[in-house]
């Protein structure tokens, strides 16, 4: 039966999560694996933990074997061992203690109306540590990919919490409720259901939840009808090429995928007022500072208008024995000049870069592109509409990344992806919904230009102006405003989700059988 739970809550978390988006099962999803881990022995919380994270992954993340098998061109079991050992990696070490945690915790407070908080601030210290500690640490980056308050993207009142707490707030109010939830199924179990304390456990699951959402409705009602942009405004063209991975970076098509930029950039700037285009990452399957022919057939398809170019592309520095390969954005004028750049600081491994370099069937043959360098950590890139936050694809998932380029002066994100390489559009779908909580957080304009969609334009509020379909090919076009103001996130950061942290600790302090006694 604990099995049973554990394989249950793990399967209606990934519900929750695109493509299905069954949103109000993030609500209920955990209750079952706190009920399953209740009374169990150590080494059982850690078995049922793991297997509970195994499933979460793969019902939100279900996607990754096949990606892994035809992006690194391998078999179906490769695939599957690369998911399994990726996701014991990436959770296992925060989501184990947090198992133990939340069995010493739920002893402790079990039928208390405390219960439901205590158990948010354990969930959400975990997942700080999980999207922080190992990239504040420089060793590796963190993945906190399908985060609890991910799921309640779309939930638009709910989201400008976001803007406070950042993600972690969304996830706390949502593992209220479950906790919330678990105690209550727990009391009719046991036939201990009696109204006082059903009352004031329901108010102390309920009341963050509905703070959140009151509050979030007042900003909503205070900020503009959406498409509303006022301050200082900028007319932006996004171009959609739809090109698969496998037309990138081989020798034989060789700066052939530039004629659809092209065609498209001419039409973005052609009949309509266009201060800004963007290109997707990794658009440009050149070397652009070797090629002045590329880059006058570029000043060509701006010319006539007054429009600048953001274009994703590979850099190259170093010496021709030793070069150094870059993950950049280009700025383009209209004369096909490049005027600056930005190296992508935070990369995938394996992807971009190879940590384990013995591997050689991990690696992906990028023809004379085999390893990117990291960028400068503190990067705003200036355009000619403003100072632009470019989180290039995966560091969109990190709000910390995000929220510095902000504190640093930029006035909106910019957040060029390659989302080809993924075979099914679930991967791109959560990508988005990553992306439109970092432009809640810190009140910003998002401009998202994805190779095979979705692209799409969100206002500071999360909500979506204009996007693409997935395996289209397609220009977008939209006003977006220059913001200098910085969020309260965007102001103390991760200080919600810390002192959550604080607090975990000290309750299992205090929990500990010795000082109860």
């Amino acid at each position: 039966m604990r099995m049973a739970a554990t394989l249950a809550s793990g399967v209606l978390y990934g519900l929750a999560f695109p493509p299905l988006r069954l949103q109000f099962l993030a609500w209920v999803a955990i209750a079952p694996l706190l009920l399953a881990i209740r009374g169990t022995r150590p080494v059982a919380t850690l078995g049922l933990m793991w297997l509970w994270l195994i499933t979460a992954s793969y019902s939100s993340g279900h996607w990754l074997p096949r990606a892994v098998e035809s992006y690194y061109l391998q078999p179906a079991w490769v695939g599957w061992f690369f998911f399994v050992g990726v996701s014991t990696l990436n959770a296992a070490p925060y989501y184990l203690p947090l198992g133990l945690a939340l069995r010493r915790l739920g002893s402790g407070f079990e039928g208390r109306w405390l219960y439901p908080w205590v158990v948010g601030t354990a969930w959400v210290a975990a997942e700080l540590a999980r999207g922080r500690l190992l990239n504040d640490l420089g060793i590796f980056i963190s993945n906190p990919w399908a985060q609890l308050g991910y799921s309640q993207a779309g939930n638009q009142a709910l989201l400008q919490l976001a803007s406070v707490t950042g993600i972690y707030g969304v996830t706390f109010v949502v593992l209220a409720v479950n906790a919330g939830v678990a105690d209550f199924v727990l009391r009719v179990i046991r036939g201990e259901v009696r109204i006082l304390p059903c009352q004031t456990l329901a108010v102390a699951a309920v009341s963050p939840v509905l703070l959140a959402l009151m509050w979030g409705r007042a900003e909503l009602e205070r900020a503009p009808e959406p498409g509303i942009v006022t301050g200082d405004t900028a007319s932006v063209a996004i171009v959609q090429g739809n090109i698969g991975w496998d037309a990138r970076w081989r020798p034989e098509l060789y700066g052939s995928n530039l004629e659809t930029y092209l065609r498209l950039t001419r039409e973005a700037v052609e009949g309509a007022r266009t201060d800004l285009v963007t290109w997707p990452e990794s658009a440009m399957a050149f070397f652009i500072e070797k090629e002045p022919r590329y880059r006058r057939a570029i000043g060509r398809a701006l010319s006539g208008s007054n429009a600048g170019l953001l274009a994703g592309g590979v850099r190259i520095d170093g010496t021709e024995e030793s070069p150094r390969y870059y993950n950049a954005i280009f700025a383009i004028d209209t004369d096909g000049e490049i005027l600056r750049h930005y190296d992508k600081e935070k990369l995938v491994p394996f992807g971009e870069y190879f940590p384990f370099r013995s591997i050689e069937f991990l690696r992906r043959r990028f023809a004379r592109v085999r390893v990117f360098e990291p960028g400068s950590p503190d990067a705003v890139l200036p355009t000619r509409i403003g100072p632009a936050a470019v989180a290039i694809c995966n560091e969109a998932m990190l709000p910390e990344v995000v929220g510095r380029r902000v504190r640093a002066g930029a006035a909106f994100i910019l957040n060029p992806s390659n989302d080809a390489w993924a075979p099914e559009p679930v991967f791109a779908e959560q990508m988005l919904d990553m992306a439109i909580l970092r432009s809640v957080e810190q009140r910003r304009w998002l401009v998202r230009a994805s190779t095979t969609g979705p692209s799409a334009l969100v206002d500071p509020w999360g909500r979506i102006i204009v996007r693409t379909s997935i395996d289209e090919q397609r220009v977008i076009r939209g006003t977006i405003g220059m913001r200098r103001e910085v969020s309260i996130y965007g102001r103390v950061g991760d200080v919600f989700a810390s002192g959550c942290a604080i607090a975990a600790i000290a309750l299992l302090v205090l929990s500990h059988p010795r000082l109860r006694s």
